[in-house]
């Protein structure tokens, strides 16, 4: 099984390809809002390391969001684009998930937050137990006020925020991967236009 991760949500572009449960190619670029400059040139870098071709993968796995409003756009993009042409699979899943996945590996809770604009917040509560996991409160988006609410609901959580770590097995075993067998519907998921 050949899959490729995408997330470019946060000022971490990341991208993954894993063949087999081993991954062969990861970058995690930190940008300064030039992820639409670096996205293609760094998968076409790593396709041309690995000797692959788009079509040579299976399926996609992209960060829908929510982040930052062009950084979800463009992963969603490129993701979406790849699995129509190469006529293969898409997943996606929270962004804030991809970013804490790397953290997510025993038991516990774990609150991520993404910081978004004029003192806000995205953020998600996952508990982890017994190899499962389960959100506790789903993606958000709050003030940095209520987010420091929410986080005193939980005093022994682990708190993911500005330092992330990525774990490509969390990511393509995770219980949270939404599959779309038509690209042309998936939408990102902006949080803020709810408000």
């Amino acid at each position: 099984m050949k899959t490729m991760i995408l997330d470019t949500s946060s000022n971490v572009l990341y991208i993954s390809f894993v063949i087999d449960n081993k991954e062969i190619y990861k970058v995690e670029h930190i940008g300064k809002n030039d992820h639409s400059d670096n996205l293609i040139p760094l998968i076409k870098k790593g396709l041309m390391e690995t000797n692959l071709s788009i079509f040579d993968f299976d399926q996609f796995i992209v960060g829908i969001g929510p982040g930052s409003y062009t950084g979800v756009r463009l992963a969603l993009s490129v993701g979406k684009m790849f699995a129509w042409t190469a006529n293969k699979k898409l997943y996606t899943i929270s962004s804030l998930d991809i970013l804490s996945s790397g953290k997510r590996i025993s038991d516990g809770i774990y609150v991520t937050a993404l910081k978004a604009k004029r003192g806000f917040v995205y953020t998600n509560v996952i508990e982890r137990k017994d190899n499962s996991e389960k959100y506790l409160v789903t993606d958000t988006y709050m003030s940095d006020e209520d987010f420091t609410q929410l986080v005193n609901q939980f005093p022994q959580a682990v708190i993911i925020k500005d330092n992330y770590f990525f774990n490509f097995e969390n990511i393509i075993n995770s219980p949270f991967l939404q599959e779309h067998p038509d690209v042309h519907l998936v939408v990102p998921n902006y949080l803020r236009g709810a408000l």
